[in-house]
């Protein structure tokens, strides 16, 4: 596990009730905003915890650098709560809750220098995104 998901755990873990039997996954979105005079992007960074076998999620947006990340509250889904889980057209996870709540992310097995050089965390979990992904298909 390398050192930024090791850091992301214990955030997750300690931000979210009950954290054993979660799984977790990086994942990040960006968005953009069109100014008159300039185009600003905004990067989301999530940690994305679930249990394997079940309809429950954690879903928690981080910021901050590796060593200083911070957690907000965590959005918690679970079978009851869960409207949608989908793929959009540029292949991120979109997931809405009956609440109204919409999360939208990418997870990916690295990322690359070009997308932390935009703060996009560089975290290597070939793993975890592997298993993100089975674990999503379950959900629809």
């Amino acid at each position: 596990m390398s050192e930024i998901l090791a850091e992301l755990r214990r955030v997750f873990d300690g931000a979210v009730k009950d954290p054993d039997g979660y799984r977790i996954a990086y994942g990040y979105d960006s968005t953009e905003k069109n100014y008159l005079v300039v185009k600003r992007t905004i990067i989301h960074s999530f940690v994305v915890g679930y249990v394997p076998g079940a309809k429950d999620l954690a879903i928690l947006e981080v910021s901050g650098e590796p060593g200083e990340i911070e957690a907000a509250e965590p959005l918690y889904v679970t079978a009851s709560t869960l409207r949608s889980a989908k793929k959009d057209l540029q292949r991120r996870y979109v997931i809405r809750t009956t609440d109204g709540d919409k999360v939208r992310f990418t997870v990916l097995p690295t990322v690359p220098r070009l997308l932390q050089a935009a703060y996009v965390l560089g975290v290597e979990q070939r793993d975890e995104a592997a298993a993100f992904a089975e674990y999503f298909d379950t959900l629809r």
